[in-house]
């Protein structure tokens, strides 16, 4: 029988966007974009930071005349969304890793088992957005799509769609409320 395992830690940081041959006008550049009913990027990457930052607005609350509300860049509640006001809302690469791998021989027998994991990190589950949109029924519904989020109903008719796309975000980045748009 013999035992093995790891645990790895991850970090990164962008140092650079530019080099001799080619010169940025900005420190940073926004990527990975959603598709619809919501299109918008979900990715900025920019010089000193880590690589894989999700970005976006983070969302507080829901008004009863059905207006999001945002938090500002100081952390205060907004019901205007400015640019400026979007952050850094979790990062999509592990910041560690583990392994663990046992074999087991007897006779002409052996038993191998590996177990790994990834730990520290968001996930962009976009396709739970799609499946949690009463407003759209393009796709199949999850049972979830029926859980008040901020006590207000997604499937409620009087509730505009725009108050639906936001409850379906309601736990996009691991269960924090948070809206990339």
């Amino acid at each position: 029988m013999s035992d093995r395992g790891n645990l790895l830690t991850n970090t990164n940081k962008l140092v650079s966007l530019s080099n001799d041959l080619y010169q940025t006008t900005n420190p940073w550049f926004n990527a990975g974009y959603t598709g619809s009913p919501i299109s918008t990027y979900t990715h900025r990457i920019e010089v000193g930071k880590p690589i894989g930052n999700f970005y976006g607005y983070k969302v507080t609350g829901i008004t009863d005349d059905g207006k999001w509300i945002y938090e500002d860049k100081d952390g205060n509640p907004s019901d205007v969304r400015v640019e400026e006001d979007k952050k850094i809302l979790g990062n999509g690469l592990p910041k560690y890793y583990a392994s663990w791998n046992n074999t087991l021989k007897y006779s002409k027998w052996d038993l191998n088992v590996t177990m790994r994991g990834a730990f520290g990190y968001k996930i962009l589950n976009y396709q739970r957005v799609l499946t949690r949109i009463c407003a759209t029924l393009r796709h199949n519904m999850l049972s979830s799509a029926f859980v008040k989020v901020f006590d207000k109903a997604a499937t409620d008719k009087t509730v505009p769609v725009d108050i639906q796309i936001a409850i379906t975000f309601e736990d996009l980045f691991s269960g924090k409320l948070t809206i990339s748009i």
